[in-house]
Order: structure tokens, then C-alpha cells, then sequence
């Protein structure tokens, strides 16, 4: 740790946080949303920027940033606020980018009020939404027309569009999921079948996609003769760009710090330094929202690259296999890292998930590329993109039929509830106890023995902390 103290600053940081919260002293990010004095949350009147839309058939729902609530002749700025109003009530069509005007209930959002249920708040305090509107009216009182959320919401919309007009039947949603972040389009039963697989998170932007297309675009750049830092730089900015297109998850941005990151070691001549690069991309989204602590997705995208960069060497032979087995190792040190995170935030554990990923996680890579390839082709040429979309979907084909399968066995998905936090850092501190030891020691013959513990591990860990 003295070698990386980066990664000891980030630790120590992460722990303030943590203690902070739980001391229930307020911090940058956490603390309640307090309304201005004199300003009711009944009847409300907010003005503000909209720069996120959902629609259905009965209610539209708006994100707002730059929010302003009106009292008397006075305005008062406050948090982000996400709305909720039925779609006779709305005057007019709002896109991302116009400033609404609203009337409403205000109110603060609520904690779970039962073990197991979804944490609202935590939810969206790291996404920097504080309040609920349940609104009574709408209209719009101004647009930026060329603003940037304007244009991504159309860019988005046109490349949904061509995606699911290219993408062989129930496939288009899985794409538009993995290509551009909208998850809503995997529909319920497809969502139900990946996570019956445990393969849920392919469908999420993180640092797969955004290598593929980061060092796919900085080779070619490359290859056109381009310097390093003419090539890196052009890369870094799509690649930001595209982060932020996508919706800004904790885990694309995650993604883009650490390329970012490692094309800049290259421009100027340095090592690049894979857990100094994780732990200072933890810390700039931790300063810009330290809500994303307790996320989800932040936890499981950053444990999923500690597993790949602390317990995948420790599986690793000096003589190495095939990238097959390469693959599958590296899939068991990506799941033996996160179990704990998934019993945490979602009760449940798919008992094959394991089996399932060292399988699928390999082929990962070629869905994306047939996606994107079809996806850019089919723009020109929309024959040709159907063709080359096709290699990816009978592979999405073949994820949703092995979970169709598993519907069918008993037990495949197993209710776990939620371990208590003593378990948890029990289970790490043993798993990080065996990497010491196997990353210390000659690896002769008393390590192969000892090479897949973990594996024993995390199984007698799985059925440990679902007991009391």
C-alpha cells in the first residue's frame, strides 16, 4: 500500500464517508433537503430545465436541474427534482432541454419502510435528485433547441429506433441497452430471464464497451498516422463524450476516468497503474456525489475490477493456459468479488449464475461488436447491418434461452435476504487473506492445493450468510 498511496487515500476516504453516515452527521451530498423559508411543498411552483424524459401511456415523468421554487414575487433555488404527472395534465410535449414551468406536491423521498425494499433515497441522493413532484400542471415557458440534452435525447431516440428496425426479435432491446444505456427497452420478461442467467450487468455501459471503442478508436486513429497525443486526446473526448451520452452511470464514468487515465500514462511515457487508476477514479466521483458509496452499480462496477485486478492473478500459472481458460478464470475472480455486493442490494443469488458467467463472459465482446458494427453499417446500408447484428443475437438468443431453461429448474434463483455487514467483512477479509498468501508464496505444489479455495469459499460463504 506504501507503493499505491493513492489507494490508501482512497480507502481512508471512503471510510470518512462511511463513518460520517453512520454517525448521521450530515456531509456534502447526504444531508435532507430543507425547503426555503415560507415556501409550502403543497401547491408548489417550480421552474425548470428538464434534462432527462420518461413516457408511458398514462404518465410522462421529467428529471429537473436548475430548479427554482416560486413564493410570492420570489425565487428560490433548490435541489433536482424528478416528476410525475399524467399525461392529460401536461399542456405541453417536453423534451430534454426546455424550461417548464410545474404545479405540485412537493416531498422529501422516502426511506424503505420494510426490510428488503428498494432504497429510494439512497438511489437517487447519488444521482443528486432530492425531491419528488406528484405535478397538477405543466407547460412549457422556453426551450434551447441546439442545447446538448436536446440533441442526445433526438440522437437517441433515431439510433432506438434504427436498432430495433435491424435487430432480429427480441433482441433490440438488449442492444439499445448495451449501445446506448436505455435499460427500459429489455422489457420485464427478458430482464427476469438474464438475471435468472446472473448476466443482468452485460446489459449495463461499463469498461468493456467503453475499451472496446475507446482503444478500437485510438488504433485507428493510429493507424492514420495520428501522434499519441493527438490519438489520445481525440479518443479521451468521445470517450467522454459517449459516457455522458449514455447517461453518466457510476460505472461508464468509472470506465472513462481509468481510459482516460491510462492514454494520458502513454502520451507522456508513464506506467499506467491499474489500481492507482481505479482508486483515484472512486475518489472524483465519490467528490462529485458521495451518495454513490452505497449504490449499487458504483460497488459492484469497482469490486468487479478489484476481482479482475487482485484475485484473477492469484488463479494465474507462470506457464499460462489457453484464453479460454484465461476467460473462465477471470470470470470466477469477477464473481468471487461481488457475491457478497448482490446478496446486499438484491436478496438473491441465481444459483447456476456463476456457471452461467464463465461462459457468457468471454463472448461479451462479440455481441458489442456485432451491435456496433450492425448498428453503424445499417445506417448506410440497413441489409448489411441485419447481417452483421447476427452473430450478437443468436448469442443473445442463446443467454435467454438458458434462462427460459433455468425457469424450470427449482431453486435456480435462491432468496437470500440481506447478509449481515459482520459476514460480509468476514468473508473479504479471508478472501483477501488467501490472495495474500498465494501471491507471496512459490508456487509449487502446496499452492496448486490451494489455488481454489476460494471456490469452496464462496460457496460455503453463499449458504453462510442467508443464515441468522
Amino acid at each position: 500500500m506504501s507503493k499505491r498511496p493513492l489507494c490508501a487515500f482512497a480507502l481512508l476516504f471512503m471510510a470518512v464517508i462511511w463513518c460520517l453516515s453512520l454517525a448521521g452527521v450530515p456531509f456534502f451530498g447526504n444531508a435532507p433537503p430543507v425547503l426555503p423559508e415560507g415556501c409550502s411543498p403543497d401547491g408548489a411552483v417550480l421552474e425548470g430545465r428538464v434534462y432527462e424524459t420518461k413516457n408511458n401511456s398514462f404518465y410522462t415523468i421529467l428529471y429537473l436541474r436548475q430548479v427554482k421554487i416560486l413564493s410570492d414575487s420570489n425565487q428560490y433555488s433548490m435541489e433536482q427534482v424528478k416528476v410525475n404527472i399524467k399525461n392529460e395534465l401536461a399542456k405541453s410535449t417536453v423534451m430534454p432541454g426546455m424550461k417548464v414551468r410545474l404545479t405540485g406536491d412537493l416531498q422529501q423521498i422516502p426511506l424503505p419502510s420494510n426490510p428488503g425494499q428498494f432504497n429510494e433515497r439512497s438511489y437517487y441522493y447519488a444521482r443528486k435528485v432530492k425531491w419528488y413532484l406528484e405535478g397538477r400542471s405543466l407547460e412549457a415557458v422556453g426551450a434551447d433547441a441546439r442545447s446538448f440534452d436536446a440533441l442526445r435525447c433526438e440522437a437517441k431516440a433515431f439510433l432506438k429506433e434504427k436498432i430495433l428496425q435491424l435487430a432480429p426479435g427480441r433482441t433490440g432491446g438488449i442492444f439499445c441497452a448495451m449501445m446506448l444505456g436505455e435499460k427500459q427497452e429489455i422489457g420485464r420478461e427478458n430482464q427476469m430471464l438474464l438475471r435468472l442467467d446472473g448476466v443482468l450487468h452485460i446489459a449495463a455501459i461499463s469498461g468493456t464497451h467503453l475499451s472496446f471503442l475507446g482503444w478500437g478508436l485510438y488504433r485507428i486513429l493510429r493507424k492514420l498516422r495520428l501522434p499519441v497525443p493527438g490519438a489520445g486526446g481525440i479518443s479521451v473526448f468521445l470517450m467522454i463524450q459517449y459516457g455522458i451520452f449514455t447517461g453518466s452511470s457510476a460505472s461508464a464514468m468509472r470506465a472513462v476516468i481509468m481510459f482516460s487515465l491510462a492514454v494520458g500514462a502513454m502520451a507522456v511515457g508513464r506506467t499506467y497503474d491499474l489500481l492507482s487508476a481505479l482508486s483515484l477514479s472512486a475518489v472524483l466521483l465519490l467528490l462529485e456525489s458521495p451518495g454513490y458509496l452505497y449504490d449499487s452499480g458504483f460497488l459492484l462496477s469497482f469490486g468487479a475490477i478489484l476481482g479482475l485486478a487482485v484475485i484473477y492473478p492469484a488463479f494465474v500459472e507462470k506457464k499460462e493456459e489457453s484464453r479460454l481458460v484465461l476467460g473462465l478464470k477471470s470470470g470466477l475472480a469477477l464473481q468471487l468479488a461481488t457475491i457478497p455486493i448482490q446478496m446486499y442490494f438484491f436478496y438473491e443469488l441465481p444459483v447456476f449464475g456463476i456457471l452461467v458467467n464463465l461462459l457468457v463472459l468471454p463472448t461479451v465482446g462479440i455481441v458489442l461488436a456485432s451491435g456496433l458494427f450492425g448498428c453503424l453499417s445499417g445506417l448506410a446500408v440497413p441489409l448489411l447491418g441485419r447481417m452483421l447484428m447476427l452473430p450478437g443475437a443468436f448469442l443473445l438468443e442463446v443467454y435467454l434461452k438458458i434462462g427460459e431453461w433455468l425457469q424450470g429448474i427449482p431453486f435456480a434463483s435462491v432468496i437470500t435476504g440481506r447478509p449481515h455487514m459482520w459476514k460480509i467483512i468476514v468473508y473479504y477479509i479471508l478472501l483477501a487473506v488467501w490472495v495474500r498468501y498465494c501471491r507471496g508464496k512459490e508456487r509449487g505444489e502446496k499452492y496448486r492445493r490451494l489455488r481454489y479455495l476460494p471456490v469452496l469459499l464462496g460457496s460455503f460463504c453463499r449458504i453462510w450468510m442467508m443464515t441468522i
